[in-house]
């Protein structure tokens, strides 16, 4: 079974059967399509090019029923040359075809679907191996109707594929006589400190390869330049610095390589952490651009940055780049942020990139996600050639998407053909893909119940047991499980309660839902030579299908952004979590930043609320700063639990910075405080060094914690959220 002839789909199966992958993989195909021009070259500037492996005699066995044999292919197929170019922020890999002509061979001679799979591999100054690869195919049913499409991924470390980065839609160009396909420069990390490709870097151990696909009859070729051990490639034209480095992170600071998911309309923070290199201070030019498929900027988009940072000395700063998408960004709108960080004085730049995604996410008042066929996966009628993209139906479980769209323009509702149900293989009949990554966190209500419809009918009434399971997709947790026995015939749903587990209930923003279905005979028929191992015929209905999420109201961070003149963000520091166990009257102390991250010079103002009186709380060394574009201004948040708080209590404080410059700009931050009476270490205020510290403006007295205003909206929470899964 070649899973990869339609990669997309099966990359995601593979990701959640085998554990941790890729990090974000779209799965409408429609969202990656790009049509090129067939007679323009990408990089017309390229230079630096390497021939690293010529056939130019060819390969000319031809196999019609596909059978054993590397060299299963026609002209159209067979690959002549592999070469490699580079500009500054580019690699680029030129793949050449025996008798290719502008794809007209492809198209004539009815090969309609056509699929390339290349990689580079290669070692600078280290141990690892880093592995990057691009997946590429084409669906034609002619010249003037073609998709064209490519996305790509990186494996690094000795091809840890649990390490896994999607970066993105990468173009590609049909030329006269062959394809050219990029890898972009600014998002390849080598060396132990991940840092950017650079000028005069050798890329040892390094490996250039492709495969060529033509589906009709699976004609394939491989060709691989330049083997391991053996190749080198000195790259002469890479920008970077060797003053700091730049990396995407998420809300407690760890590194991240996810796409950003967001609601149209709203604004979302890309936090970037910035390390500095350098022994001595280092100020940084930061600049932040959306752009689409093609590198143009994407219209409608926004990003702005603080135009430059301060970077302490061999330390660390983050910078939030604001990004928000068009009010009426379609559903699965896509696009790509581009950070530019360049030091002052200095000479190169480093960049990093972010898959961008507009998604609409569900709500307690909006929990009820459809599901939608899934056209790009394909089952064989009748006899299956072996080899084809058609899988055979006995096989394949019957895919479906899901989001909360009623009619999706991509996925329609069509019901499948009456699918055998096996006996033998995958554990799942039907599986069902959150079709974009959440765009906002969910919090899942333990003593609710996820209620599962499946529109499922058989042409014969029978009794059939159904085994349910939720998993989130990129790391395998287990969201909830069930069954149940029901009588099955030509009409009606079957409905099936699953119990939210325990362990898992909080969902990230930027996890995808998966579900699986297994389906029993509770009196099997006996099973003969003649029906393969199958079931009977059951027919799924996605329109009569539908899966209802116990959700419950969460606070996120907020923020209101309008020019970028103001833009206030409060960060944690170094070692400081956003939630924290606490003793009865023994303060704790939360190290946090106010950055003023907007374009002008600010004077910031930090509030703290909670949601019970009885708790102290009080904010050190002060609650007003004037700050510099790019400058930060240390602070704590000193917090006491009362004597007599029951266990498990949770105090919420929200913190919100506001803006003299723009009163129409607030940011909130949110902390959680947890009684218990197991013993935690106490941790009290401690003045941060004086090379950091900044005079507040205000000199108010403060007294000892002393009670805070109640937050209306927030209940006192049961000891439940201890257990929530937290990253």
């Amino acid at each position: 079974m070649h899973l990869l002839k339609r990669p997309l789909p099966w990359l995601i199966v593979i990701l959640l059967l085998a554990g941790p992958a890729l990090a974000v993989i779209p799965v409408a195909s429609a969202q990656l399509t790009g049509i090129r021009s067939q007679t323009e070259s990408l990089l017309p500037d390229a230079k630096n090019a390497v021939q690293v492996a010529t056939d130019p005699a060819g390969d000319t066995e031809f196999w019609p029923l596909g059978q054993a044999g590397e060299n299963r292919l026609d002209g159209t197929t067979d690959i002549v040359s592999l070469s490699l170019a580079e500009t500054e922020d580019r690699f680029l890999i030129s793949v050449e075809h025996r008798d290719y002509d502008a794809l007209s061979n492809n198209l004539q001679s009815g090969h309609f679907f056509g699929w390339y799979y290349c990689w580079l591999r290669f070692q600078v100054n280290s141990d690892d191996r880093w592995h990057y690869a691009s997946s590429i195919w084409i669906d034609t049913d002619g010249p003037d109707d073609m998709e064209f499409m490519a996305d790509g991924y990186m494996v690094e470390r000795d091809g840890d594929r649990g390490e896994g980065t999607y970066f993105g839609m990468l173009p590609v160009a049909l030329v006269d006589d062959h394809v050219e396909i990029v890898f972009d420069k600014t998002v390849m990390r080598v060396g132990e400190d991940g840092r950017p490709l650079r000028v005069g870097d050798k890329l040892t151990d390094f490996d250039l390869g492709c495969y060529r696909y033509t589906i009709f009859f699976e004609n394939r070729d491989r060709m691989e330049g330049a083997g391991e051990g053996s190749g080198v490639y000195k790259v002469t034209l890479a920008g970077g610095t060797d003053a700091v480095t730049a990396t995407y992170v998420d809300e407690d600071g760890d590194s991240t390589n996810r796409g950003l998911t967001l609601p149209a309309g709203t604004s979302k923070k890309a936090p970037v952490l910035l390390k500095n290199l350098k022994d001595s201070k280092l100020i940084v030019n930061l600049t932040a651009r959306v752009v689409d498929a093609d590198g143009k900027t994407a219209p409608g988009w926004k990003a702005i940055a603080a135009p430059n940072m301060e970077v302490p000395g061999a330390g660390e700063q983050q910078a939030t780049v604001v990004v928000t998408p068009p009010e009426d960004a379609a559903h699965r709108a896509s696009a790509t942020l581009v950070v530019e960080v360049r030091p002052l004085g200095g000479t190169g730049s480093v960049q990093v990139k972010r898959p961008l995604f507009v998604s609409i996410a569900p709500t307690p008042e909006d929990n009820v996600l459809k599901f939608h066929s899934n056209p790009y996966v394909r089952y064989c009628s009748g006899i299956c050639i072996s080899g084809t993209d058609y899988m055979p139906i006995e096989t394949a479980p019957v895919q479906f998407v899901m989001n909360l769209l009623d009619d999706d323009p991509v996925f329609g509702n069509e019901a499948t053909e009456p699918h055998p149900l096996r006996m033998t293989g995958f554990w799942y009949d039907m599986m069902a893909f959150l079709d974009v990554p959440l765009s906002k966190a969910l919090r899942i209500d333990e003593s609710g119940t996820y209620v599962l419809t499946l529109g499922a009918t058989t042409e014969v009434e029978r009794p059939l047991v159904f085994h349910a399971r939720l998993m989130v997709g990129y790391d395998d947790a287990l969201l909830a499980e069930g069954s149940t026995e029901t009588t099955v015939g030509a009409s009606g749903t079957v409905e099936l309660k699953m119990t939210p587990n325990a362990n898992t209930l909080d969902v990230e923003a930027g996890d995808r839902m998966a579900l699986f279905v297994r389906v029993e005979e509770v009196n099997p028929v006996p099973k003969t030579i003649f029906t393969s191992g199958t079931g009977p015929s059951i027919k799924w209905d996605p329109a009569a299908s539908n899966l209802a999420l116990p959700l419950l109201p969460i606070d996120e961070d907020a923020f209101d952004l309008t020019d970028g003149s103001a833009l206030p963000t409060v960060q944690l520091r170094n070692g400081t979590e956003r939630e924290a166990y606490v003793n009865p009257e023994k303060p704790f102390s939360y190290d946090l930043r106010l950055v003023n991250e907007g374009v002008k010079s600010d004077k910031l103002t930090i509030q703290a609320t909670g949601n019970d009186p009885a708790w102290g709380l009080r904010i050190e060394p002060g609650t007003r700063f004037a700050l510099d574009p790019g400058r930060a201004a240390p602070f704590s948040v000193l917090v006491t639990a009362p004597a007599g708080v029951e266990e498990g209590a949770v105090l919420i404080i929200n913190l919100t910075a506001t803006s003299d410059n723009d009163d129409r700009v607030s940011t909130t931050f949110t902390l959680r405080a947890i009684a218990t009476d197991l013993q935690v270490d106490e941790k009290g205020y401690t003045p941060p060094p004086p090379e950091e510290h900044v005079d507040p403006l205000d000199d108010e007295e403060r007294t000892s914690p002393a009670p805070v205003a109640p937050l209306m909206v927030v209940g006192v929470l049961g000891l439940a959220a201890v257990g929530r899964r937290r990253k």
